[in-house]
């Protein structure tokens, strides 16, 4: 630390970011290395660097100092997304002549309000196919279809996502009438015109079943805990992480008693609106708060 010190005091500091490495301190070696490419005149070096390590703001900042428009306007519609302003990061997109990405934040953004429809041609847009067919089967189930749910995810050609997203029909009917009044107040706003949800036979008007489980079966993996309803699952999901930072993919279908295979599609949505972050790869990744 004392040689960190000493040389940022003398004006070394790309040696006072290497002390500040072996010290374990990214923050403060991130810092000392954007001083030394600024004093160095390399103010666009700087950007650069601060944008891949998601400082957008500062990134930006440094970028207009460095007269580039471009830079300075991707920095914006990157803090935009990161923040969950999806619809302004749209239009920041398609001014930068990004229409994927453009399609993408417009995706996420009516996947979390549950207009799962709009979504899904979102996300077809934006190539993001896995999402596109989760997004479907979750309109589907507004309306109790599971013959919609089935045939959105036959065409989509992903079978391996059949038993993540559709599982048993009885399950798959049990949790529809709970999942459509979960939605309805989660966005009472943004409800559009639906036909009455079919309600699966054995089951009459009251009842709620619980979320992953029908019949008394549960879920492989699900806690003995009340299990989350499906259109709140995003909401827990978030709120797992942000009591947990650094959860992994197991950890956070451990924390709400839900499957990973059903967790796993809405922290792919929550990363993408920016929401969260994940950290590592593979088995190892783990959640952060975005």
């Amino acid at each position: 630390m004392c040689a960190a010190r000493v040389a940022e005091d003398s004006g070394r500091f790309e040696d006072a970011a290497a002390a500040w490495k072996k010290l374990g301190d990214p923050e403060q070696a991130l810092r000392c290395r954007v001083t030394h490419l600024d004093r160095a005149g390399d103010v666009a070096a700087a950007a650069k660097l601060l944008e891949s390590r998601e400082r957008y703001k500062a990134a930006g900042a440094l970028w207009a100092r460095a007269g580039d428009a471009v830079g300075t306007a991707r920095c914006r519609a990157l803090l935009d997304e990161k923040h969950g302003r999806l619809l302004e990061a749209a239009e920041a997109w398609d001014a930068l002549g990004e229409p994927t990405r453009a399609a993408r934040c417009r995706g996420n953004h009516c996947f979390r309000r549950g207009d799962y429809e709009e979504a899904a041609r979102g996300y077809d847009t934006a190539g993001e196919s896995e999402m596109a067919v989760t997004a479907r089967v979750l309109a589907a189930k507004l309306t109790a279809n599971y013959e919609a749910a089935e045939k959105a995810v036959k065409d989509s050609g992903m079978q391996h996502l059949r038993r993540a997203l559709l599982g048993s029909r009885q399950t798959w009917l049990a949790e529809a009438p709970a999942f459509a009044a979960g939605r309805a107040r989660a966005h009472p706003d943004s409800i559009r015109e639906r036909g009455p949800a079919r309600l699966p036979a054995g089951l009459s008007r009251g009842q709620s079943p619980s979320y992953g489980a029908a019949a008394g079966a549960r879920e492989p993996g699900a806690l003995s805990r009340k299990a989350v309803e499906p259109a709140d699952v995003s909401e827990a999901v978030l709120n797992a992480v942000c009591r947990f930072p650094g959860l992994t993919c197991e950890g956070v279908a451990q924390a709400i008693g839900i499957s990973t295979a059903r967790v796993k599609p809405h922290l792919a949505a929550l990363t993408e609106s920016g929401q969260l972050r994940k950290v590592g790869r593979t088995r190892g990744t783990r959640y952060h708060p975005g």
